[in-house]
Parts: structure tokens; sequence; C-alpha cells
């Protein structure tokens, strides 16, 4: 009597997913069969167990940031891999310390005057440079949602003391 050694596939019903604002992981669905099982197949990553049982349909796996396949195995035989992979949604950054995808901070990369001492009602030209910022407003006159990176004139006010 011969047996058939087990076969079966496993699929992703997505290649990718995106990561959410304070979150460390998504969502995506797998399916998988196996023919002449031997036993219970698994599906594992990175050698841990990720879930198990001949046939799946829809299976919710948690991906973590980056690239990461996936194994189904039978009895020592490898059935197939699948490899799918989790990035941060638009306008956040992977943040390797906390695990978790969040907003791009708006840093202020330069910020200059020329001329560097002036005196009252004479033109300051302000520049500056930043990262990740969306408008910048420059209080006391400076002007209000301006370019991210660029210069503004203003005009120096007198120093005005309150007692």
């Amino acid at each position: 009597m011969s047996t058939n050694s087990p076969t079966g596939t496993i699929t992703a019903s997505l290649p990718s997913c995106e990561i959410q604002s304070g979150q460390i992981s998504c969502i995506i669905p797998f399916s998988w069969t196996t023919n002449n099982p031997i036993g219970t197949s698994t599906v594992t990553n990175n050698g841990a167990n990720v879930t198990s049982g001949n046939s799946g349909v829809g299976y919710p796996i948690t991906v973590h940031y980056g690239s990461q396949t996936y194994v189904l195995s039978n009895s020592g035989y490898q059935l197939g891999t699948q490899t799918v992979s989790a990035s941060c949604a638009a306008g956040l950054t992977y943040n390797s310390t906390t695990g978790r995808c969040s907003v791009l901070d708006c840093v202020i990369s330069s910020f200059t005057a020329s001329p560097m001492s002036s005196t009252p009602g004479q033109p300051v030209i302000l520049s500056w440079a930043t990262n990740n910022c969306t408008s910048i407003n420059i209080s006391n006159g400076g002007g209000s949602n301006l370019s991210v990176n660029g210069s503004q004139t203003v005009f120096r006010q007198p120093l005005q003391l309150m007692f």
C-alpha cells in the first residue's frame, strides 16, 4: 500500500496592508488547503505557530511592520509559502523603539534672520526650512499659512513695554 505525500497551498487575499496611527500591526486574511494530510497542518511565521488546521478560508492573520513569510506545513512537509508586507499608512512613520506607526513630527531644520540686528521699521528677511510640516505661521505680523520652506520680509516693530 502506498501513501500519497501531503500537498497544499496558502494564499493571502492581499499582498500588503497599512498600519494605522498608534498601531503595531494590520490584518491580512489568509486561506489554505491541505490535500492528503498526515495529521494536522500548521501555518507558521519565523518558526512560530500562527494557526493550525487542514484548511482555512479568510483566516485573519496579524502582520507586523515589514515583510514576513508564512509557511504551510504538514508532518514535516513544507506545502507552500506566502510572503506579505505591512507598512505605515500615508503620513505616518515607523518608530523602531515603540514598534508603532505614528504621525511625523514637524521639525524646523533652520531659521535665520537677515540682518541679525535692526532698528524699528527696518526690513528683516526671515528664512526657514522644515521637515514634515504642512504650513508655517509666524506671529507678530510674519504671516500665516506660509510655505514650509521659504522666506518672508517683515518690518521690525518698536519695542513695547507694558507696566
